[in-house]
C-alpha cells in the first residue's frame, strides 16, 4: 500500500506525514503504550517511508527523536523522505530581556544539536516551535534563522502555530514557506478566522495539520475526553451517525476523511507509538476525502465545541 500525493510548493508531498514525537518521549492523552524501543521506532519509520509517507516531523524538544531518526535514517531513507524540525523552546531566555548576542547564542546552540542528532549538516526545514518566537525580542530569533538559510545551514522556514492569531503576521511574509497548526472536525477557529482563504492564496506555502484525532481523543471512549461522560457520548453519537451516513467504517476513517477534504491541507501529521498504528493509519490516508457536500455537513452538524474542548493546552486548567 502507498498513500497518494498531493503537489505543494515543495514539490510532491504524500498526504499523511509522521509524526515522531511518541518516538522520543511517552506523549499524548491516549496513549498506552508509551515510547517504544529503538528497534520498533526503526520498523515504524521504515514501513513509513516504504508506504510513501515523504515527510517525518521532529524537534529539539522531542526528547530522543532527533537522535533516534539520526540513527534510523540511511542515506536511501533520506533521499526519499524529508526531515522536519524545529527550534528548541528556548525556555532559557523566557522571562528576561536577553542581548541580540545571547538570543543569536541561543538559536545557534539549537541549530547545530539538531544537525549533529540528526546527523545532517544542513536542516532543509526547520520551524519556530514557539509562534511568538516570530516576533519575539525584536525579531532576533527569526532574523538568525534567516542568516543561516543565507549561509546554507538550513532551508526552508516556517513556524508551529496553536491558535490563527499565530499566523496574524506569518502569514504575509514570504520567507514562511511552512505552517504546521492544529486542525480536526470540531475544531472551527481556523475557517472562522479566515485562516484557509489566506493560505490559498500563498501557493508557495507548506501546511502540516496536526491532532486530527484531537490527541487521541476523538476516537476513544467517553471516559478519555476531557469533559463530563454525557457531553463526550453527546459528541461520539455524532461522529458516529456521520461516519455511517457516508459509509466510513469508523469515527478515525471520518476525521481523516474529513481533514483531507481541506484543499489548503497539505498533509496530515500523525504521530504514534506502534506499527499497528502506522497501518492503520495508512489505511486512512488511503480511503480520500470527503466530498464538498459531506465536509460541509460535517462542519454544520459539529458546530459549537467549546474552545476548552478544542485546545489540550485548556484540558487540565480548572
Amino acid at each position: 500500500m502507498t498513500i497518494p500525493t498531493r503537489p505543494s510548493a515543495a514539490g510532491p508531498q504524500s498526504v499523511m506525514a509522521l509524526g515522531t514525537v511518541q518516538l522520543g518521549l511517552p506523549y499524548g492523552s491516549a496513549n498506552k503504550i508509551g515510547q517504544p524501543a529503538l528497534e520498533d521506532a526503526r520498523a515504524i519509520v521504515l514501513r513509513a517511508v516504504a508506504g510513501g509517507i515523504s515527510a517525518l516531523d521532529t524537534a529539539r524538544g522531542y526528547g530522543e527523536s532527533e537522535s533516534r531518526l539520526g540513527l534510523i535514517m540511511t542515506d536511501d531513507l533520506r533521499r526519499k523522505a524529508t526531515v522536519y524540525t524545529k527550534l528548541s523552546p528556548l525556555s532559557e531566555l523566557d522571562g528576561g530581556e536577553p542581548s541580540e548576542s545571547v538570543v543569536r547564542a541561543a538559536v545557534d546552540e539549537s541549530v547545530d544539536a539538531s544537525r549533529r542528532e540528526l546527523r545532517m549538516s544542513y536542516l532543509p526545514v526547520l520551524l519556530l516551535h514557539r509562534a511568538h518566537h516570530y516576533t519575539a525580542f525584536g525579531g532576533a530569533i527569526w532574523q538568525r534563522l534567516l542568516e543561516l538559510r543565507r549561509d546554507g545551514v538550513v532551508g526552508r522556514l516556517g513556524l508551529s502555530a496553536n491558535t490563527p492569531e499565530d499566523l496574524a503576521e506569518a502569514l504575509d511574509d514570504a520567507d514562511v514557506s511552512h505552517i504546521q497548526l492544529p486542525f480536526n472536525l470540531l475544531d472551527w477557529r481556523w475557517k472562522a478566522a479566515g485562516v484557509p482563504e489566506r493560505i490559498a492564496a500563498r501557493r508557495d506555502l507548506t501546511v502540516h495539520a496536526r491532532s486530527c484525532f484531537l490527541q487521541g481523543i476523538l476516537v476513544s471512549p467517553a471516559d478519555a475526553w476531557p469533559i463530563p461522560a454525557n457531553e463526550a457520548n453527546q459528541w461520539i453519537a455524532r461522529l458516529d451517525s456521520l461516519a455511517a451516513r457516508f459509509g466510513l467504517p469508523s469515527r478515525a476513517a471520518l476525521c481523516f476523511a474529513h481533514a483531507l477534504a481541506q484543499p489548503w491541507i497539505t498533509s496530515i501529521l500523525v504521530g504514534l507509538e506502534s506499527i499497528e498504528q502506522l497501518e492503520e493509519n495508512l489505511g486512512l490516508a488511503s480511503i480520500g476525502p470527503l466530498a464538498p457536500e459531506q465536509a460541509a455537513a460535517c462542519e454544520s452538524e459539529l458546530a459549537g465545541a467549546n474552545v476548552r474542548l478544542i485546545t489540550p493546552s485548556l484540558w487540565q486548567k480548572q
